[in-house]
């Protein structure tokens, strides 16, 4: 529900496995963490975010059920591939950390909540920045995930099949390296396998919940 920059952390296994430099493997191992609003709308009933990442529907008063949560995540993801691929400029036409959060000495406009909803629920967003640096194979995936409906928007799964196919196509060499190594990340990342962890994060869900 608050999928952001500020929420991505980075891990350099090239300083964790010093025998990986050189190689044609993953640099960089990339880790989501948020204890604030991740889930909230399951599990308060709040559609909250940080609006630069929010998806349309994240702007209504009406409940959004849990199955929405990977569309939301989605709409996230498009914007920030945007700014990954265009040196930090949001699809809105400015440099994200330029006018957000707002401050002094950057216009009131960026503070408020109607820019940021109008542009995401605008069926016309301008996206010839992300068509100038995407890889050609990626275009449209990105591009769909921004999409106002979430029906429109890719699943989790055929996102996934896009950046697979678009790393085959521009680094075959790397690709099967990679693949063998997502996999052995992701196996120690099951859920099962966490009770703890995953005790953890229900404490500081309800903590958070009840906040003003």
């Amino acid at each position: 529900q608050d999928l952001k920059p500020e929420n991505i952390f980075f891990i350099d296994l090239h300083r964790k496995f010093p025998g990986l430099v050189g190689g044609h493997g993953l640099h960089y191992q990339v880790l989501v963490g948020d204890f604030g609003n991740a889930d909230l709308f399951r599990d308060a009933g709040k559609n909250s975010g940080t609006r630069p990442y929010m998806a349309p529907e994240q702007f209504q008063t009406e409940v959004i059920g849990a199955s929405a949560g990977a569309a939301m995540d989605i709409f996230a993801l498009g914007i920030i591939a945007h700014e990954c691929l265009c040196d930090g400029l949001h699809p809105i036409g400015e440099i994200t950390s330029d006018v957000w959060p707002r401050r002094a000495g950057v216009s009131r406009r960026w503070g408020e909540k109607e820019v940021w909803r109008d542009w995401a629920m605008s069926e016309s967003k301008d996206l010839s920045c992300l068509r100038k640096y995407s890889p050609v194979a990626l275009f449209k995936a990105l591009s769909d995930c921004l999409a106002v409906n979430p029906a429109d928007r890719p699943t989790l799964e055929d996102l996934d099949k896009y950046l697979w196919q678009s790393l085959i196509l521009t680094d075959p060499s790397s690709a099967q390296g990679i693949r063998v190594q997502i996999d052995w990340f992701e196996s120690n990342y099951q859920a099962e396998s966490w009770p703890y962890f995953d005790e953890r994060i229900d404490v500081l869900r309800k903590f958070y919940s009840q906040r003003p």
